[in-house]
């Protein structure tokens, strides 16, 4: 992680589909680095991210949910 200085949010891209128990490890494991190197920066978590599994997302420790086809696509979203 060297070079992120200045840097205040990591992306972590997910494969919209893809299964949380295969995200779950790496977000985790993003959390501890970023944990064990007391960095001030915001794990950010986009792809695949809806609100039957976001409460699992940040329990895995990303700060900041991206949601667009969760949001924009279903029938009861904001874009119909």
């Amino acid at each position: 992680m060297e070079g992120i200085v200045g840097l205040h949010r990591i992306p972590l891209r997910v494969t919209a589909g893809k299964e949380l128990r295969y995200t779950r490890p790496k977000i985790a494991d993003m959390r501890r680095i970023i944990d064990d190197r007391k960095l001030s920066v915001e794990l950010e978590v986009d792809g695949g991210t809806n609100a039957d599994n976001a409460r699992e997302i940040v329990k895995a420790g990303a700060d900041v949910l991206v949601a667009g086809n969760s949001v924009f696509k279903p029938k009861e979203g904001i874009g119909q």
